[in-house]
């Protein structure tokens, strides 16, 4: 049984997420040929002012893009 983790900086919609682990979904039944009900999948969203990448946070980013 596949467990996926995704971890994604907050400020997403539900629907958003939602499409996000659907699509995921799919992708793992079909490249690893499992029925849907094995598929786990975890979504993890963290602070984008505790995501530091390429020199600052993304939520410094987020704000420089207004």
């Amino acid at each position: 049984m596949p467990i996926i983790h995704i971890e994604v900086a907050q400020g997403h919609t539900d629907d958003q997420i939602r499409e996000l682990m659907g699509g995921v979904h799919r992708a793992a039944v079909d490249s690893l040929s499992v029925v849907e009900s094995a598929v786990r999948i975890l979504v993890h969203e963290v602070d984008p002012d505790r995501w530091f990448s390429g020199g600052q946070t993304m939520g410094d980013k987020r704000r420089a893009q207004g």
